[in-house]
C-alpha cells in the first residue's frame, strides 16, 4: 500500500507503477514474458489466457494418438479439475481403477465397454501430469507412482483381453501370445529410462527411433489399439499387434543404440 501511496504521490496510478518502485527497493523480483503475454481484466482476456495455459501443458514429448486424439479431451478435463483439491497421484490411481475396469469388461465379454475404458485410462494418464505442471505439484514420487501403476495398468488390460480370448476358443495360442505381449509393452518405458541413465540424454523417437517412430508402439498408441479392438470385438488381432509392435520397437531399439557406444 505505501508503495502505491508513493507512486500516485508521483502521479503514476498504475498498479504497474508501485510494482516497479518494489523491485527498485529489491524487494519483488521482475520476471519479463517475451511472448504469450495477456492482461487479465476482462473476462475475453481470461478465457485467452486460460487457453494459451491449457495448450502449454501439452507435452512436447507427446505421442500421435495423444496429441490428436487424447489431449483434446484432457485437456478439457484438467480445466475442470484444477479449482478442486485433486492432485495428480489421486488421478493416477483413479486410471489404474479405470484400467481394471477394463480388464473386467473384457475378462467378462464387454469388448465394446472395455475398450473405451482402455482408452480412458489412455486419457487420464495424461491429465496426471497437466495438473501436475498446472499446480507446481511434480515430485519424483509422483513420477515414479505414476511409471509403476502404469505398467499395471497395462497388465491387468492384456490380462482381462487374454482370458477372454482363452476362454472364448480355447487355444493355446492366445497364452503364447499374451505372453508376448505382457513381455514386450514393458519394454519401452524401460529402454527409455535405461538409455536416459546410461548415456545421460533422453531417449527421443523422433530422434532415435527413425522410421519406426511411426508404430503406434508407445503407451497412447498401445491403448488405442486395445479400444479398436473393443470395439470392432477382434481381441486376437489386437494381441497379436501389440505383441508384434512392442517386441519389434524393443529389438530394433537394441539394434540402432549400439551405435551410441
Amino acid at each position: 500500500m505505501e508503495a502505491l501511496s508513493d507512486s500516485i504521490s508521483r502521479g503514476a496510478y498504475a498498479l504497474t507503477d508501485a510494482v516497479n518502485e518494489l523491485a527498485g527497493l529489491g524487494k519483488v523480483k521482475l520476471h519479463f514474458v517475451s511472448k504469450s503475454w495477456v492482461d487479465v481484466d476482462d473476462y475475453p482476456s481470461y478465457k485467452q489466457a486460460q487457453k494459451i495455459l491449457l495448450r502449454s501443458l501439452i507435452a512436447p514429448k507427446d505421442g500421435f494418438i495423444s496429441r490428436v486424439f487424447n489431449r483434446k479431451v484432457s485437456v478439457r478435463i484438467t480445466r475442470f479439475l484444477a479449482p478442486t483439491n485433486i492432485t495428480p497421484n489421486q488421478i493416477t490411481f483413479f486410471s489404474l481403477l479405470t484400467a481394471v475396469a477394463a480388464a473386467v469388461s473384457f475378462a467378462l465379454s464387454h469388448p465394446l465397454l472395455g475398450g473405451l475404458l482402455a482408452q480412458f485410462t489412455s486419457i487420464l494418464d495424461g491429465v496426471d501430469g497437466e495438473i501436475a505442471r498446472l499446480k507446481f505439484l511434480r515430485s519424483n514420487f509422483g513420477e515414479i507412482f505414476d511409471s509403476i501403476l502404469d505398467r499395471y495398468a497395462d497388465f491387468f488390460i492384456v490380462i482381462g483381453m487374454v482370458y477372454a480370448w482363452y476362454c472364448a476358443s480355447g487355444r493355446v495360442a492366445a497364452l503364447l501370445v499374451g505372453a508376448a505381449a505382457l513381455t514386450g509393452i514393458p519394454l519401452s518405458m524401460l529402454f527409455k529410462e535405461k538409455f536416459r541413465n546410461v548415456f545421460g540424454q533422453p531417449f527421443l523417437p523422433e530422434k532415435h527411433d527413425g522410421i519406426l517412430r511411426f508404430l503406434p508402439a508407445n503407451r497412447d498408441g498401445r491403448l488405442f489399439i486395445v479400444m479398436l479392438g473393443g470395439i470392432f470385438n477382434l481381441l486376437p488381432a489386437a494381441l497379436i499387434l501389440l505383441a508384434a509392435i512392442s517386441q519389434l520397437q524393443a529389438l530394433c531399439r537394441l539394434y540402432r543404440v549400439r551405435r551410441f557406444n
